[in-house]
C-alpha cells in the first residue's frame, strides 16, 4: 500500500519559492479540488496560467522525467521548460509511505540541463546511477522495473486530462498499444518475459544447430565414398614392396663400395696431377723469370757502355774555364764604369745647359740705385758686366762639347766590351750544360751499378757470362733434374695400376638412383594412403559426435518452440478472459455517469491487439472523435478507470490519481455521477477545474494563487 505524504516544489516552471503540499494528516482516500487564481491575467481569465496543470505536471516529472500534454501521450520537456528562469535550479520532491516504510523520491535540474535524481529509504540514500534510483523506487511502489511503459500506464490509470483520457479509446492508439496497456495492468508480463526468454533460446539453439548441420554438411561433403578395408590392404601390399626395395639398395650400394674406391683413387690422381702441373709450371715460371734477369741486365750494360762513352764527350778545360769566367767578371766591371763615366757627363751638361739657359734668358738683378747688373755668384750678389757673361756662355759650350765626346767615346767603347762579354757568355754556357750532362750521367751510372751488381749476385747460379753477355742457363730448369717431379710422376703410375686391377661392377650409380626412387615413391604413396585412411576415419568420428550433439538441441528446439507458443496461448486465453471483465467494468461506469453509451472490446489474437467499439444511444457505431466533449470524456474517463478495477495493482500503489478539468461538459447531474464514482476510488484524487462554482463540492481544497510572475499554493480545509 501507498500514500502520498507530501510534494515540495521549488524553481520549478511558475514556482520560483518554495511550496510544501502537506497531505499526511489527510485521509487516505479524499478528493482534493485544485482551483487557479492568476493576479497577472487580463480579460477575465482569472484562473488559467495560475499554475495548476504545473502543479500535477511536477509531480509527473518527478516520476519519469516526462509530463502529459493535451493531443499527445508524453513529451520530454526542455530544461528552459522546467527551471523557473530567475531559479538556478528546478527540484521536485514527493514524499509517500509505502508498505511502512518512508519513500522519498527527488528530481532535479540546473540551467545548464544537468539532472539528478535522490532516493532515501528510511531516511537513508540509496546508492548508485539515475537509471537504477528509478528503477528501485519503481519496484518499491510496485510498477515494475525497467519496463518503458511505465508512463503509459500512468497516464491510462492515474492521470485523466483532456485529449489524455481519450487516447485509450481514441482511433489514434493504436490496437496493440492498447492491449499492451491491458497485459501490464493485469500483470501479464511474465507471459511476454517467458515468451521473450523462449524466443531467445529458440533463436541461439537454431544458431547452435545452424552451425551443426553446417559443420554435418561439411563433413559429409569431405567424406569419400572408398573401401577403407581394401586401402588398409593397398597400405600393406606397399609395406611389402618397401621392404623388397630396401633389400635391392643394400645390395647395390655393397657393390658400389668399388665404385666409391674408383672415386677416391680417381680424386688422389687428380689431386696429383695437378700438383704436377703446378710444380712444372713454377718450373717454367722460374726460367721464364731468369731470362727476363738475363734481358733485363744486358740491357743495364749496354746502356753503362752507352753512358761511359756520352761521358768522354762531355770533357772540357777547367784551367780555360776559370780564365774565361775571370775575363768576363772584368768585361762586367768596365761596361759598368763606362756606363757611370756617361752618367757623370749627363749630370754636368744638365748643369751647363742650365747656366746658358740662364745666360740667355737673362736670370740677374739690377741695382736699385745705380742700376748695374747684379748676378748670385756662390750666394752673394756681385756686380757683371755683359761682355763677361757672353764670354762665360761661349766657355761653357766648349765644355760641352769635349763632354758630349767624351760620351761618344764611352758608349763605343761600352757596345764593343758587350759585344766581348756575349760571345764569352755563350762560352761558359756552353761548360755549364757539359756540366749538368755530366752530373746526370754520373747519377745514372750510379743507380744502375746499384742495382746491377745484387741482381746479377742474385741469379749467378742461372746465368753465366760469355764474351760479356749473360745467358739464362737452360739446363738448371730441366723437369728430370727435380726429384720432387719423378717423385709425383711415381705416385701417380701406381695409381693407374691400381685402378687397372678394379673391374666387373655388375650395377651402376644409375640403379642405386633407380631403386632410391622407387623406395621414395612407395613411401609417398603409403603416407598418402595412410593420411586418406586417418583423415576419413576422424571425419567418420566427427560426423557421429555432431549428430549425436545435434539431437539434444533439435529436442531442445521442439521443446522451447512448444513453450513459446504454450506462453504465447496461456496469455491470449488471459487476455480473451479479461475482455468481458473490461467491457462490464468500462460500461458499469458509463452508466453510473449519466450516458447509455456502450463499449465493446474485442481481443484480436493474431494480430495481437484490442479492438474498442464505441456505440452510441441510437445504437450506431462512431469513433470518439464524433461524440461531444462531455460524452468523449466519459468513455475516457471510464476507460481508465476499468483499467484501474481490472489491475492487479490499484492506484494505492502509487498512493494517487489526478485529473485535470474532468468536468468540462458535464451537468449538474453528470458533476454529482462523477463525483459518485470518484469516492469510491482509493488514494489521494487530485481534482484541476477552472469552475469556481465547484469549490463548495470539496472539503479539501489547493488554491493556486499567481502575484507578480510567481505561484504559491494553499493547502485549505
Amino acid at each position: 500500500m501507498s500514500k502520498l505524504l507530501s510534494v515540495e516544489i521549488e524553481g520549478f516552471g511558475i514556482y520560483k519559492d518554495k511550496q510544501i503540499i502537506d497531505f499526511s494528516k489527510l485521509p487516505d482516500d479524499c478528493t482534493i479540488g485544485i482551483f487557479g487564481e492568476n493576479n497577472d491575467g487580463d480579460g477575465g481569465y482569472d484562473s488559467n496560467g495560475s499554475g495548476k496543470s504545473t502543479f500535477t505536471n511536477a509531480i509527473s516529472w518527478c516520476l519519469f522525467e516526462k509530463i502529459p500534454v493535451q493531443g499527445e501521450s508524453t513529451r520530454v520537456i526542455t530544461k528552459e521548460q522546467i527551471v523557473n528562469r530567475e531559479s538556478k535550479k528546478a527540484i521536485v520532491t514527493l514524499n509517500l509511505l509505502v508498505n511502512n516504510s518512508l519513500i522519498q523520491l527527488e528530481t532535479s535540474m540546473t540551467l545548464k540541463g544537468s539532472k539528478k535524481v535522490r532516493l532515501l529509504i528510511d531516511d537513508r540514500p540509496f546508492l548508485g546511477t539515475d537509471t537504477q534510483i528509478r528503477d528501485k523506487f519503481y519496484s518499491l511502489i510496485g510498477i515494475g522495473g525497467k519496463d518503458k511503459g511505465n508512463f503509459n500506464d500512468f497516464l491510462n490509470r492515474c492521470y485523466f486530462s483532456g485529449d489524455v483520457t481519450k487516447s485509450f479509446a481514441s482511433k489514434n492508439f493504436s490496437d496493440a498499444n492498447r492491449l499492451a496497456i491491458v497485459s501490464k495492468v493485469r500483470k501479464l508480463e511474465i507471459y511476454d518475459i517467458a515468451i521473450k526468454n523462449s524466443k531467445n533460446q529458440i533463436d541461439q539453439i537454431k544458431q547452435v544447430i545452424s552451425e551443426l548441420s553446417n559443420f554435418r554438411t561439411n563433413l559429409l561433403a569431405q567424406i569419400k565414398d572408398a573401401d577403407l578395408e581394401k586401402i588398409q590392404e593397398e597400405i600393406l601390399n606397399l609395406s611389402g614392396d618397401y621392404e623388397q626395395k630396401t633389400i635391392l639398395k643394400e645390395e647395390i650400394s655393397d657393390e658400389l663400395t668399388k665404385y666409391e674406391k674408383v672415386g677416391t683413387l680417381n680424386n688422389k690422381r687428380k689431386e696429383l696431377v695437378n700438383q704436377l702441373t703446378n710444380f712444372k709450371r713454377e718450373i717454367d715460371q722460374q726460367y721464364k723469370s731468369v731470362e727476363l734477369v738475363v734481358t733485363k741486365l744486358n740491357g743495364y750494360s749496354e746502356r753503362l757502355i752507352e753512358l761511359k762513352k756520352n761521358k768522354s764527350l762531355m770533357v772540357y778545360d777547367v784551367t780555360s774555364e776559370l780564365t774565361m769566367k775571370a775575363l768576363y767578371d772584368k768585361l762586367s766591371k768596365e761596361i759598368i764604369e763606362h756606363t757611370l763615366t756617361i752618367q757623370k757627363f749627363d749630370i754636368e751638361n744638365q748643369s751647363i745647359n742650365a747656366q746658358i739657359r740662364d745666360i740667355e734668358e737673362q736670370h740677374y738683378l739690377h741695382c736699385p740705385s745705380c742700376n748695374a747688373e747684379l748676378l748670385l755668384d756662390e750666394d752673394n750678389l756681385v756686380e757683371i758686366n755683359l761682355k763677361g757673361l757672353e764670354m762665360k756662355k761661349e766657355s761653357l759650350f766648349k765644355t760641352l762639347n769635349k763632354n758630349s765626346v767624351l760620351k761618344d767615346n764611352n758608349l763605343i767603347k761600352i757596345q764593343e766590351k758587350t759585344t766581348e762579354l756575349n760571345q764569352l757568355s755563350i762560352k761558359i754556357k756552353e761548360i755549364d750544360e757539359k756540366k749538368t750532362k755530366t752530373n746526370l750521367i754520373d747519377k745514372e751510372l750510379t743507380k744502375i751499378n746499384s742495382e746491377f751488381e745484387p741482381l746479377k749476385e742474385q741469379y749467378k747460379e742461372f746465368i753465366f757470362e760469355d764474351k760479356g753477355i749473360l745467358y739464362a742457363d737452360s739446363s738448371i730448369c730441366e723437369y728430370n733434374s727435380y726429384q720432387e717431379v719423378n717423385e709425383l710422376n711415381i705416385e701417380i703410375e701406381k695409381i693407374d695400376l691400381e685402378l687397372n686391377e678394379i673391374s666387373n661392377i655388375k650395377y651402376t650409380v644409375n640403379d642405386l638412383n633407380d631403386v632410391n626412387k622407387s623406395l621414395s615413391n612407395i613411401l609417398n604413396l603409403m603416407t598418402e594412403k595412410e593420411m586418406f585412411l586417418t583423415s576419413q576415419t576422424n571425419l567418420k568420428d566427427e560426423l557421429t559426435e555432431v549428430e549425436q550433439s545435434l539431437n539434444p538441441h533439435l529436442e531442445n528446439k521442439e521443446m522451447y518452440e512448444y513453450w513459446y507458443d504454450s506462453f504465447w496461448r496461456l496469455k491470449n486465453i488471459e487476455l480473451i478472459e479479461v475482455e468481458p471483465i473490461l467491457e462490464n467494468a468500462t460500461n458499469n461506469i458509463l452508466q453510473r455517469v449519466g450516458t447509455n453509451i456502450l463499449v465493446n472490446y474485442h481481443v484480436d489474437v493474431e494480430k495481437a491487439g484490442l479492438l474498442i467499439n464505441l456505440i452510441e444511444d441510437s445504437g450506431n457505431e462512431l469513433p470518439l472523435e464524433l461524440f461531444s466533449t462531455g460524452q468523449s470524456n466519459r468513455i475516457g474517463f471510464a476507460a481508465g478507470l476499468a483499467l484501474s478495477e481490472i489491475s492487479l495493482n490499484s492506484n494505492s500503489d502509487y498512493g494517487f490519481s489526478m485529473w485535470d478539468e474532468v468536468f468540462d461538459g458535464l451537468d449538474n447531474t453528470g458533476q454529482d455521477m462523477f463525483f459518485d464514482v470518484l469516492r469510491d476510488l482509493k488514494g489521494i484524487k487530485l481534482i484541476i477545474s477552472h469552475d469556481k462554482k465547484l469549490q463548495n463540492m470539496f472539503e479539501y481544497k489547493l488554491k493556486v494563487i499567481r502575484k507578480d510572475h510567481s505561484s504559491k499554493i494553499v493547502l485549505e480545509t
